[in-house]
């Protein structure tokens, strides 16, 4: 017996509404969930099934059937990798301001700016204006977190070169004056190798420090760049 199959209805790419799609919803549900999206109350709702079991062609369908209200809007962002809060809501902040600059999402951009002038409110308090501050803030508060603490190193590296560099100064001293005016009752080869290794050891300190007091400028004017 030969069995005929439609190679176009082959597919692994999740639901995307646009053309013929081999996908079979039940509409009840989805009726149910959209209205409970778009009338009820907020709530979270979780989506589960084995993998290729078609979660993400449901979303889709839901956001489909919603966007024909153009009510709610619907934010993709990954969570597969755990990272902090804070950069867990950089993420939120980003999508939700990407998501919402997009050419699809027009016309819930368009009802935002509509509603605040229809409120009269002014311009540095309005949703739209300060989503945009906080979306631009997120990026600079990670660069400024990330410049302060390369700052707090090279300046504690400073600290602990300046220690060396005296330590080293402090020798060269003693071995120059035992040299002259011997009192330490050492010879004179111990002395002097004494005094030379001091003061290669104070030039190179000396070099390290100012090479990383130029690093941590350059990290201060970050900062108040980005401040």
């Amino acid at each position: 017996m030969k069995l005929y199959i439609d190679v176009k209805k082959l597919t692994d790419s999740p639901y995307s509404g646009t053309g013929s799609h081999p996908f079979i919803f039940d509409q009840a549900v989805v009726n149910e969930l959209v209205y409970d999206i778009t009338n009820g109350k907020p709530t979270c709702y979780l989506i589960s099934g084995y993998r290729g079991a078609g979660k993400s062609s449901f979303v889709r369908k839901i956001q489909q059937s919603i966007y024909a209200e153009k009510k709610v809007l619907f934010v993709y962002t990954s969570f597969a990798k755990y990272h902090s809060h804070n950069h867990l809501l950089r993420k939120l902040i980003r999508s939700l301001y990407q998501t919402l600059k997009k050419d699809e999402n027009a016309v819930i951009y368009d009802q935002l700016l509509n509603s605040e002038n229809a409120e009269n409110e002014n311009q540095e308090n309005r949703t739209s204006v300060l989503l945009g501050e906080l979306y631009e803030r997120t990026f600079h508060e990670v660069s400024n977190n990330e410049s302060k603490q390369d700052k707090v190193e090279e300046e504690q590296k400073i600290n602990v070169d300046l220690i060396l560099f005296t330590g080293f100064c402090l020798a060269f001293l003693l071995s120059l004056s035992n040299l002259i005016f011997p009192w330490l009752g050492s010879g004179a080869i111990p002395t002097i190798i004494a005094l030379i290794g001091s003061a290669v050891g104070s030039i190179r300190q000396f070099l390290t420090i100012s090479t990383t007091s130029t690093r941590t400028e350059a990290f201060t004017s970050v900062d108040s760049g980005l401040s």
